[in-house]
């Protein structure tokens, strides 16, 4: 488990986790919908793995440009609505 050290985590969260973990055996990994302190949604909640031409396309704003982009958009899977659970 990764969190930063300012990460305010609700009471039943774990247990939210390990049950879908626990009835999805072929995750490998999890990844939760992440708020501000206001209670808006985090973009970077549905982060990819950050290849180097993901890289390259943030460097050069392309990702800002084409956010909804599967290829340009990838850093932050910006293709992808909100709620979904790819």
């Amino acid at each position: 488990m990764l969190l930063n050290p300012d990460t305010v985590v609700e009471e039943d969260t774990f247990e939210k986790v390990i049950a879908f973990m626990d009835t999805h055996s072929n995750a490998g990994g999890l990844g939760v919908k992440m708020l501000d302190g206001k209670g808006n949604f985090l973009p970077k909640s549905k982060r990819a793995y950050l290849l180097h031409q993901f890289a390259f396309y943030k460097i050069f704003g392309l990702s800002k440009l084409f956010p909804k982009s599967k290829t340009f958009g990838n850093t932050i899977l910006g293709y992808l609505d909100k709620r979904s659970n790819e």
